[in-house]
């Protein structure tokens, strides 16, 4: 399993955040469903130039809709394909200069359900970009 993640836009912060089963991994595989609310499966960590942190996402508190044991509560992941979401900072304000982002990933206490243990799954990326 991997964690893929581009920007989609500047102003508001947009980031395109997905779990990706490589084409070559042969099998299918089950990843949890939720990917948001922001900061409660994905964490996210800004940084300057000067490796200074700009902004980090707070874990907030949820009532989660999807029961973690469930079936329904998972989706197939086929060899090459992608599960994604549109995470969207509108409290973000960055000063033109040279940034990193660092996006974790943690399936908390979705963990697979009685036909299929997920376990523990901890994935993480990184990305670098400029604001003129």
């Amino acid at each position: 399993m991997q964690a893929l993640a581009t920007i989609t836009h500047t102003d508001p912060l947009t980031l395109h955040f997905s779990l990706c089963n490589p084409p070559d991994s042969g099998e299918s595989v089950y990843v949890p469903r939720p990917l948001g609310p922001l900061g409660y499966f994905v964490a996210i960590v800004i940084t300057d130039q000067d490796d200074q942190i700009v902004y980090e996402s707070d874990k907030p508190k949820v009532k989660l809709k999807l029961h973690p044991s469930r079936p329904e509560s998972y989706l197939s992941l086929e060899p090459g394909y992608t599960h994604g979401i549109l995470l969207t900072l509108d409290d973000v304000q960055l000063a033109p200069g040279a940034y990193q982002i660092s996006m974790a990933y943690s399936n908390q206490e979705f963990r697979g359900f009685p036909e299929y243990s997920l376990g523990e799954m901890t994935l993480d990326t990184k990305l670098k970009f400029q604001v003129s």
